[in-house]
């Protein structure tokens, strides 16, 4: 749910979106949170094309608690323990498909990118639909990218997607 009842599916989307924003904006910190792992993974003189490439292989290499590829009991712990925003999820070096995305966009935007977090619905199983008042149907992350004037959406929090390929 988005918090207090409401009748108006308007109303109801702005303030889940609302509450979502700052939590993801919360987790995600500053750039300045990552800015030391960024210099490991671009360099100086990298286009931003170049730069979102290896910025999106970094994230999408990193161990996912999610997969379906079994984790070393030590590495799961430590995810679990340090992934309290960003900086947790650079310091362990793993997370979970959202932890991942959160932290691919952080690592953008200290690279002077526009990231932002989509949340969508899958159309697997349904068809999401606003005046149903019902948050459970945005079930998935992606990752809106501004690249030199072109919209990208990404998945770097599954590591089976190349850089550009969507489920």
């Amino acid at each position: 749910g988005a918090g207090r009842k409401t009748d108006d599916p308007a109303k109801y989307w702005r303030t889940f979106g609302g509450g979502r924003w700052e939590s993801i904006e919360r987790f995600i910190g500053q750039p300045k949170d990552v800015r030391k792992n960024l210099e490991e993974i671009i360099a100086e003189g990298d286009t931003s094309e170049q730069k979102l490439r290896k910025i999106y292989d970094h994230a999408r290499l990193m161990p996912n608690i999610d997969a379906s590829v079994p984790l070393d009991q030590k590495v799961l712990r430590r995810c679990k323990r340090e992934n309290l925003n960003v900086r947790g999820v650079a310091k362990a070096g793993c997370g979970d498909t959202a932890e991942l995305q959160m932290y691919f966009i952080a690592l953008a935007r200290a690279a002077g990118l526009t990231a932002d977090p989509v949340l969508i619905a899958s159309r697997g199983e349904r068809f999401f639909t606003a005046d149903t008042m019902d948050s459970s149907q945005l079930d998935g992350w992606l990752v809106a990218v501004n690249l030199d004037g072109r919209e990208l959406f990404l998945s770097p929090g599954i590591s089976v997607l190349p850089f550009g390929a969507l489920l």
